[in-house]
């Protein structure tokens, strides 16, 4: 089962609480609305935090730790929205450190992704949500993937996302989303992957990849904006088989 479940709830506040071994999620959030979670612990659950469903909105989960958890450090799905998440830490987690599928409209703000056994973040048919200055890092598999069935309409702006395995940012699918100001560096094979089909009108401005393997950037997406962004420190800075728009 669950350790705190926040079923229809409203307005309510939890503080320096601890969450552990689990079956289920540390803390889940049910169809609940302006729930405030603070300083609170969740290791080794199923899921650190989970949120289910669209009727849950407006939660903030701000400034606790999320770890050692079996599956992902935080899950988001199925409609969850309009939630901020902001100045937590979720590290050391066996599959993501923060999962989104099927929502939108999320903040992530200020948090530290690090040390968990797949990717940082993953993105799956999740829209317009905003993660902005996070650190990203050390991550097994990844640093940011969009994938599967799309993610479209997010804003990533100013975030440090840095050593982790594989790619620093990897667009399989997805569409519409701004890359603004972010320093992507030390990755083992390269900075940026965007891929074809049905990845299009992505926009990259003044961010920084620096010594990511043998490839800083590689694009094969229809539309890419690519403005006023450093790209050095590569056996190739760019391997391009379409050209970006800009």
């Amino acid at each position: 089962g669950d350790g705190f479940l926040f079923k229809s709830s409203r307005r309510c506040v939890s503080s320096n609480d601890i969450s552990a071994t689990n079956s289920g999620s540390g803390f889940t959030f049910n169809a609940s609305t302006n729930v405030r979670v603070e300083k609170a612990i969740a290791y080794s659950n199923y899921w650190g935090m989970a949120f289910w469903g669209g009727a849950s909105s407006s939660n903030i989960i701000r400034s606790n730790q999320s770890y050692r958890n079996k599956a992902d450090g935080v899950l988001a799905q199925l409609g969850a929205r309009q939630n901020r998440l902001v100045g937590n830490r979720f590290f050391s987690n066996a599959s993501m450190g923060l999962l989104m599928l099927d929502s939108r409209s999320n903040r992530l703000v200020g948090n530290r992704i690090t040390k968990n056994g797949a990717v940082g973040l993953k993105l799956e048919r999740s829209h317009a949500s905003v993660i902005s200055n996070n650190l990203i890092a050390s991550n097994t598999l990844g640093g940011i993937l969009l994938t599967n069935g799309g993610a479209n309409l997010n804003a990533f702006i100013r975030n440090i996302i840095f050593r982790n395995g594989g790619r620093g940012i990897d667009l399989w699918t997805g569409s519409n989303n701004r890359f603004l100001n972010n320093d992507v560096y030390a990755h083992s094979t390269r900075g940026a992957r965007l891929n074809g089909g049905t990845v299009r009108t992505n926009r990259f401005v003044n961010n920084i990849l620096l010594s990511n393997g043998a490839v800083g950037v590689t694009n094969a997406a229809l539309g890419t904006t690519w403005e006023y962004n450093d790209v050095f420190g590569h056996a190739a800075d760019y391997k391009n088989s379409v050209a970006f728009a800009v």
